[in-house]
């Protein structure tokens, strides 16, 4: 009931997160300025992990991190969370719900949300995950689709990405006069040109005006079925390219995925994730339709404990490290699928809304955010419930026939 080891992820737990997505759905009512809590909070938590890489800490969070059962961890920047990886995960979802807010929204104070915007760019430049590099991009991607409509949307997305190259330009330059350390000068160099070329793009879109004519047949779906062919033609001349070129051609993610695409998909891949989960498929298998129990899979993954030890000494795993692998193995195919069936619905709602709900779009991007960083972490309490709370402020907002 209570979950393994400490981890209090059991039955009692997930009762929990689903009646607060049935209370929210049920009994709130939407306000757009709701969401300014999330944005401002969120900010706090960032500034926080930004004072501990400057040293301030008071909450004693590095210090914390330095003990020896969290010696992979001294030195990274925790805030409140206590976890990097865990940390990267909020702060990506808070930011994905952020950014629409200022892209999307007309009013004049919308403006003030550059601040808490430029905190979390900050504060990722420190953080350097890269799953909540990925959960950011992905949901850029979708913000595109909604801001295409309009070009003063998307010249300020344009400013929303700039915002985020020029953060990490400033981090890496003070990072590299402060240190003495010019190892960083090639992405010191090529953050400060993206930022300047989304900036010129953004004035651009802003100021120059199309022909009339063509402005009257590019109407919102057909820009939306264009730039889905960009995108669709982009990432296979993408794929082409890591797959032609040779493996050392490429480093970081993009290396990963090169190496994926050549076969080479070795255990260690992924912090030894890649192993984890080859072998819960395993555990799956055993029990495919409703899953071997709730939060069941440290005590089921026991069994490879010697095998981990010999392949990589220390590491302790209780966990899929993938929300998705963790559902099958514990609660089964016919959870995941109907999870994913509920995920599928949310998106759909939050999009279709957040044609005409910029509180739908920021809602939608926040869920897109949680569940592309959820394919390598797992449920926690101090992420999960913003999820079933954002589900369910969707759910207010399609029943809100105003909105």
């Amino acid at each position: 009931f209570w979950g393994y080891l400490g981890r209090n992820d059991g039955l009692i737990v997930n009762c929990l997160y689903v009646a607060v997505y049935f209370i929210v759905s049920r009994l709130y009512k939407f306000k757009e300025w709701h969401l300014l809590f999330f944005a401002v909070t969120g900010a706090l938590i960032s500034l926080i992990a930004m004072f501990q890489f400057f040293n301030v800490d008071p909450l004693g969070g590095i210090e914390a991190a330095a003990n020896p059962g969290k010696a992979h961890f001294a030195k990274r920047y925790l805030s409140t969370i206590g976890n990097i990886d865990f940390l990267s995960w909020y702060i990506a979802m808070i930011y994905s719900l952020t950014v629409p807010m200022f892209v999307l929204a007309k009013s004049k104070y919308t403006n003030w949300l550059l601040l808490p915007l430029a905190i979390h760019s900050a504060a990722f430049y420190y953080i350097d995950v890269d799953s909540g590099k990925i959960a950011v991009a992905a949901s850029l991607v979708v913000l595109l689709f909604l801001a295409v409509r309009s070009r003063a949307y998307l010249s300020r997305l344009l400013n929303a990405i700039a915002l985020i190259f020029g953060a990490k330009f400033a981090c890496a330059a003070y990072f590299t006069a402060y240190y003495n350390d010019y190892t960083h000068m090639g992405g010191l160099t090529r953050s400060l040109l993206i930022a300047l070329a989304a900036l010129a793009a953004a004035a651009a879109v802003r100021w120059i005006k199309l022909p009339a004519g063509l402005t009257s047949k590019l109407n919102g779906k057909r820009r939306m079925l264009i730039l889905l062919g960009i995108i669709a033609g982009a990432g296979v001349a993408g794929i082409a390219v890591l797959r032609i070129l040779p493996q050392s051609s490429f480093s970081g993610i993009l290396g990963d995925i090169s190496n994926i695409l050549h076969g080479d998909i070795p255990d260690e891949l992924g912090t030894n994730r890649v192993y984890t989960w080859r072998r819960s498929l395993i555990l799956f298998s055993e029990h495919p339709i409703f899953g071997a129990g709730q939060d069941s899979f440290g005590a089921l993954f026991t069994r490879y404990s010697e095998d981990l030890q010999r392949l990589f000494p220390g590491e302790y795993v209780d966990k899929a490290h993938n929300i998705y692998i963790q559902m099958l193995v514990c609660t089964g195919g016919l959870s995941l699928i109907s999870y994913l069936v509920f995920l599928g619905g949310a998106f759909y709602t939050g999009f279709k809304k957040g044609l005409k709900s910029v509180g739908a779009a920021a809602l939608l991007l926040a869920l897109v955010s949680y569940s592309v960083q959820a394919a390598a972490l797992f449920s926690l309490p101090f992420v999960t419930p913003i999820f079933w709370v954002a589900a369910g402020m969707l759910v207010t907002i399609q029943k809100d026939k105003k909105l």
